[in-house]
């Protein structure tokens, strides 16, 4: 499918391409309707063989929409357009939590607190509903800049992406064609929980915890506690390697945060803290006013 500037795609007007995957993008739009500025999220291929493709775009689609928290970015409409499905949605304007990472490296405890405890907060609304993300990553967390359109209270943090979540306790309503082959890694694998590397169908809510707890360390650490040069490097640490403490990276650091951090990232699943616990540190720590 080649798109290009100007063009009409049903009732929308291609205005700028704003990000390009391996068989998708995601387009700023005019609506021809209301004026309104959208983003639109389409695949460019008709190859039948991009069917993994489609369903992970439906899917992104269901379970947005079925998740009521502020840091969620729902899907307002699904069309379809030469056989492929078009999500349409808020149009964005800010960076990348990947993008402040690469500009700062290391951030302040209660920076890191405001951005992090709604994704925390949308991530338990999921989880509550049965969703599990499965790829929780820096490029997967918007901040919306303050001087966005529609966003007169201030910089808001937005989880993106949920493309690959699976419904462990499907909720009615929300389809759960299987996505992921056997041996198929599903998430990225830096950020990715060991049970998840192992066994991606059978993943549970404990993989977020883990993600986010990787997110956490990098934020406060300056580095990913897990890494590797190849794959199969990356994979070798993640199961048996050993992980820097962050206390290490940053001593100063309080006292709970360390031990959040390091419970997150416990191999045992059954061990990670929940949700709950997670959110209360980073509400404590809150910028104050």
């Amino acid at each position: 499918m080649a798109l290009s500037e100007g063009m009409s795609l049903l009732h929308y007007t291609l205005e700028r391409r704003i990000g390009l995957g391996g068989m998708g993008a995601v387009w700023a739009a005019r609506d021809t309707h209301t004026g309104n500025w959208v983003a639109l999220k389409l695949l460019l291929t008709a190859d039948p063989a991009a069917d993994y493709a489609r369903v992970r775009l439906v899917r992104e689609a269901q379970a947005s929409r079925r998740i009521a928290h502020p840091a969620i970015v729902p899907v307002t409409e699904v069309l379809e357009y030469q056989g492929n499905p078009v999500l349409v949605m808020e149009l964005l304007y800010g960076e990348t939590l990947r993008a402040l990472i690469s500009r700062e490296e290391s951030l302040e405890l209660p920076d890191v607190a405001a951005l992090m405890l709604p994704i925390a907060e949308a991530l338990g609304e999921a989880h509550a509903l049965g969703i599990v993300h499965r790829d929780l990553k820096p490029e997967n967390i918007f901040i919306q800049s303050a001087s966005s359109a529609g966003n007169p209270a201030g910089t808001r943090v937005r989880l993106l992406d949920f493309g690959v979540a699976r419904s462990y306790a499907p909720p009615p309503g929300l389809e759960q064609t299987p996505i992921t082959a056997l041996g198929t890694l599903v998430g990225t694998l830096a950020y990715m929980a060991p049970e998840q590397a192992l066994r991606p169908s059978e993943s549970d809510s404990r993989v977020d915890v883990w993600a986010l707890g990787v997110t956490l360390y990098e934020m406060l650490g300056g580095c990913r506690p897990i890494d590797g040069d190849t794959g199969p490097e990356t994979m070798r640490q993640l199961l048996v390697g050993g992980i820097t403490p962050l206390s290490v990276l940053r001593p100063n650091l309080p006292s709970d945060v360390l031990e959040l951090v390091t419970n997150m990232l416990l191999r045992q699943p059954e061990g990670r803290p929940g949700l709950d616990v997670v959110t209360k540190v980073l509400r404590f720590w809150l910028p104050e006013g």
